[in-house]
Order: structure tokens, then C-alpha cells, then sequence
């Protein structure tokens, strides 16, 4: 690869993620769900300015970045895959327990095609993230990356450790009628694709085989994504006409789009953007003292261990308050 070209290639993640930032962003303002935002205009002024933090930080980094040399042998990241394989597996079981789902086959099968069923199951018994899991998480996270980055090097048995590893990750989150996991594994293998195989992105430029992958990929993450949200509803594909709408559609939307289209680019809208929602409601709270270890989930999940709960002290504790759940909305921009 030439200079320039190389440098474009460095700069693809941030034009994708920028890209679907500003894209859901604007969701927020001209998408069909009128959300009702708290003071749009300081809404709007934040996410330019992280906006902009982002791109100079990023610009910034590239152009300053000296790679440090740290050498893992191929041996030790066959361990990480092997011990990464198995941790995914212990913390599938944790994470179906914790809805009262049993690990089966007919379960996994029942949650493919009726997801609401798991999505709203619950555990008889609460049940906590084990402190394996919790302290080797970063072994859990770094299995998949090393595989994919490796994957030449690695012998078949490897490569099938890994594989199986991205299945128990996937099935993890379809047997509890969740997506976000779903799109994590995604855009974790479209990166690791092109890291590998940046030949082909010469002249900066993504090859078409590449984009019609992606494409085809997400759209079926789309189409999924639509009928879980639908099953939620006790609605099926053919049923959309029925579709009860939480939040106030814009007139412009409800007037031109076709049933179908609406509940879709509804159901798109209301998951990316009710982070933002939330978000808006957080500034209209003002700024809080920032609790120790209440930063992310990964910290509290720890503190929790010791016998120390940050969580009341933190934005996703206030804003339940406003209707929004800290474990069951997701949140586009989670406030520590």
C-alpha cells in the first residue's frame, strides 16, 4: 500500500463509526419518533463537541502513534482462544440462568423463533455474574480478536475453537431474544476482515466483495432485530398494521410511509436513539459528583464483589425516575 493509501486505511474505523454516529445522531432530531428531548439545543451543542473530540482525538492519535513491539507467542494465544472458548461458554450459562433459561438445544430453538419468550423470562432465583467471569473478562473479550488476527497461523483444531467461540457468542445473546451482542460480533469480524486483508483496500477504497458481505450481513440483522422487536409486541411480520407505538410519530412519516416501512425505521429509530433521549434527560439533571468505580458495568460488577454498590449514585439510578430502566434500556451514550 502507498503512503496515502495507508494512511485512508488507518483513518476506516473512524469514517465508519463517525458515519453511524452522525447518522443515528440525526435520528434523533428528523427520524419518525418524536421523542419529546429535553433542551434540544444543548443536546445538539454536546454531541457536536464530542463529535469534534472525537475526530481531532483520532486524527491526532494516528498521526502520533509509534506501535510498541509486545510479542506473543502463537502457543499463548492458543491458550487465550482455548480458556476465551470455555469462559464464553461458563458466562452463556450465567447470563441464560439469570432469565431463568436452562441450557438446551429446545430453548435456543424456542428463543430463534419466538424471542419475546425469552426476552421477558425471569429467573426464579436471582442469579450474580461469578467472579471468574468477572476478573477474566478481558480473556473472554481478547478470544475472538486474537483468533481473527491469527487466523492464518492457527492449525484447523484453532480455527474451529474459534468458530465455536463466536457461535457461543451469538447464541448467547439470540437465547435471551437480545441483539446488541449480535451487532458487536459484526462489526468485531467486518474489522478484523479488513486489518487482514488491507491488500485489498488499496487506493482507500472498499472492495465490493467486502461491501456486499456487510451489506448482506446487516440486513439480515435488520430483518431479525425488526421481528424480535415485533414478537415483544405479540405481533408477527404480517401484523405490523397493529403495531402500537410508544412514542409520538412525526407527521411527515405517518403521512408518506407505508406501514411496513414505518414500524421498521420505528423500531431502528427507538433502539439507537433512546440512549440520546436518556442522554438529554442526564443534562437537564445537571452535573453530579462522579461516584468511585460507578463509571461502566465492568467496574460495578467488581465493586459489587467487595461488598460496594456505586449504583445509586450514578446518572442510570436518576434517571429511572423518568421511566428509563438502567438494565433494560440500552443506552446509545451510558452516563457514569
Amino acid at each position: 500500500m502507498t503512503n496515502n493509501s495507508t494512511e485512508k486505511f488507518k483513518c476506516l474505523p473512524l469514517k465508519v463509526v463517525l458515519w453511524f454516529i452522525v447518522f443515528s445522531e440525526l435520528l434523533v432530531f428528523l427520524g419518525p419518533i418524536d421523542f419529546g428531548v429535553q433542551n434540544p439545543s444543548m443536546l445538539a451543542f454536546y454531541l457536536v463537541i464530542v463529535n469534534l473530540a472525537f475526530y481531532w482525538g483520532y486524527k491526532v492519535g494516528v498521526k502520533r502513534f509509534r506501535p510498541s513491539i509486545a510479542r506473543i507467542s502463537l502457543q499463548t494465544i492458543e491458550w487465550i482462544i482455548v480458556i476465551g472458548m470455555i469462559l464464553h461458554f461458563v458466562r452463556l450459562g450465567e447470563i441464560w440462568r439469570a432469565h431463568g433459561i436452562a441450557i438446551s438445544f429446545e430453548n435456543l430453538l424456542v428463543a430463534l423463533f419466538r424471542p419475546a419468550d425469552a426476552y421477558f423470562s425471569e429467573a426464579n432465583v436471582a442469579s450474580e455474574t461469578s467472579s471468574l467471569t468477572a476478573y477474566l473478562s478481558p480473556i473472554i473479550w481478547a478470544s475472538i480478536p486474537f483468533g481473527l488476527y491469527n487466523w492464518k497461523k492457527l492449525t484447523t483444531l484453532f480455527k474451529s475453537f474459534v468458530i465455536l467461540t463466536i457461535l457461543i457468542e451469538v447464541f448467547t445473546w439470540l437465547g435471551i431474544g437480545t441483539r446488541k451482542g449480535l451487532f458487536d460480533v459484526l462489526i468485531i469480524i467486518a474489522f478484523f476482515i479488513a486489518i487482514r486483508s488491507k491488500d485489498l483496500f488499496e487506493g482507500g477504497k472498499l472492495p465490493k466483495k467486502y461491501i456486499t458481505g456487510m451489506l448482506l450481513a446487516s440486513a439480515l440483522f435488520i430483518f431479525y432485530f425488526v421481528f424480535s422487536n415485533l414478537a415483544r409486541y405479540e405481533l408477527g411480520i404480517g401484523e405490523m398494521n397493529s403495531f402500537n407505538y410508544k412514542y409520538p410519530t412525526r407527521p411527515f412519516y405517518s403521512e408518506h410511509c407505508p406501514s411496513w416501512l414505518l414500524v421498521s425505521l420505528y423500531n431502528i429509530d427507538s433502539y439507537l436513539c433512546q440512549g440520546y433521549y436518556a442522554l438529554s434527560l442526564g443534562l437537564s439533571v445537571g452535573i453530579i459528583a462522579p461516584t468511585f468505580l460507578g463509571m461502566s458495568w465492568f467496574t460495578m460488577v467488581i465493586a459489587n464483589k467487595f461488598g460496594y454498590d456505586p449504583m445509586p449514585g450514578t446518572y442510570m439510578t436518576l434517571l429511572e425516575r423518568f421511566g428509563i430502566d438502567s438494565k433494560m434500556n440500552w443506552h446509545t451514550i451510558y452516563l457514569g
